[in-house]
């Protein structure tokens, strides 16, 4: 799901970089909410099962990772695209979001592989 959900991401910005019709905005962000969906929902399922004994501190630690990384993407993001633009922003998420998807499935792969 994390792989699908990071080519989904992915696809979506390269699709809003070059897309020259405004009314298809729409629907990639569809297609992208759901790559969300199914990246971030594996993520979470996987923090919950960090440390079985303590999960309340696992989770409150993902969830605070996850709300100082937007913080900071947001503000990031917003230099960039005062500075260069667009195309950086996109290109970037196009390119990093199928490869933390590939490199988390991976390492959920070996773990199963593991045990």
């Amino acid at each position: 799901m994390v792989l699908a959900g990071g080519w989904l991401m992915g696809g979506g910005f390269l699709a809003w970089w070059i897309s020259v019709l405004p009314l298809l905005t729409g629907l990639i962000a569809l297609v992208v909410g759901f790559g969300t969906f199914l990246y971030h929902n594996t993520l979470q399922t996987h923090a919950t099962q960090m440390m079985p004994a303590a999960r309340g501190t696992s989770v409150a630690v993902f969830a605070c990772f996850l709300f100082a990384g937007q913080a900071l993407g947001v503000a990031a993001t917003g230099y960039v695209l005062d500075h260069f633009g667009f195309t950086p922003v996109l290109l970037s998420a196009a390119v990093a979001l199928p490869v933390a998807g590939w490199g988390f499935a991976r390492a959920l792969r070996l773990r199963s592989a593991g045990e």
